[in-house]
This record gives C-alpha cells, structure tokens and sequence, in this order.
C-alpha cells in the first residue's frame, strides 16, 4: 500500500516537472520572440523620429543616429538578450528556476535599456545636441590635419637640410 502511493507521488511529481519544464521552455521562447519584436519595433519607431528630425534639419542627424555608441550598445544588448532567452528555453528541466531568473535579469534590463535608448534618441530631436557632436568630430578631424600638417612641415625641413649638407 504505501509503494504504490510511493509510486503515485513519484509519478505525478515527474509529471509536475516535466510540465514545469515545458512552461520554463515556453516562457524562454516567448521572450526571445518578444525581444526580437521589441528589437524591431524599437528600431522601426526611432528611425521613423530621427527621419522626421532630419526632415527639418539635415541629412547629418541620420548619420550622427547611425555613428551613436549608445545606440549601438542597446542593440548589440537587445539582441543578446534574445540568444539568451532562447538559450533558457533550451536548459534541461533541473535548471527551470536559473531559466526563469535569467529571463526576468532579461525583461528588467531590456526595461532599462530601453529607457535609455528612448533618452537619448530625444536627445537626437534637439539640434543642438547635434550640432555639438558634428563640431567635435570636426574639432577632432582638424587636430588631426594640425598634427599631420606639423609632421609633413618637419619632413620638408628634415629633406631640405639633408639636401644642402
């Protein structure tokens, strides 16, 4: 009598877990899929509001847009973020509480990235912002051409006196 509710309580424990691991599966994928929504619709709406902005100013705000290092580390992480939510779905049925974890770290951060991708995409609507980042680039660009100019001067002087010893 108590083997067989043994056996019972074993069977219907295997089978609790085995549909825990399906849910932990589901739940991996479904997120994934929904990252990669999210990635796509993200990137969909910001470039729809970086076009209008560049509409009434230039074509350079697009660019600035596509050079942003921030912007780039928010889609380079969204997409991880999809791999590793699928990669959970894919952990064997002992790992559904690490499965789970990691797809909640996932949906936290995504929050929070996206927070900070929707900041700075608003910073691109302000032409000033802009503005600032294509003059320091050009800043950079002209201190470069001084340093090479410097070089090239000095190698005219380092060739003349070469010349005339």
């Amino acid at each position: 009598m108590a083997l067989e509710r043994f056996r019972r309580e074993a069977r219907a424990a295997s089978s609790l877990n085995h549909r825990a691991s399906g849910i932990t599966s589901q739940l991996g994928i479904a997120v994934g899929a929904a990252m990669l929504g999210v990635i796509g619709i993200v990137f969909s709406l910001s470039l729809f509001s970086i076009q209008q902005v560049a509409e009434r100013g230039t074509s350079l705000t697009l660019r600035e847009y596509a050079r942003d290092w921030v912007l780039r580390l928010v889609y380079s992480s969204l997409a991880i973020f999809a791999v590793f939510a699928t990669a959970a779905a894919l952990l064997k049925k002992e790992s559904a509480v690490l499965a789970i974890a990691v797809n909640f770290v996932i949906l936290i951060s995504t929050i929070l990235l996206l927070k900070l991708y929707f900041n700075r995409t608003i910073r691109f609507s302000d032409p000033h912002f802009i503005v600032s980042r294509i003059a320091e680039r050009a800043r950079k660009s002209l201190g470069t051409i001084k340093r090479m100019e410097r070089v090239a001067e000095r190698e005219v002087r380092y060739r003349r006196r070469k010349g005339q010893a």
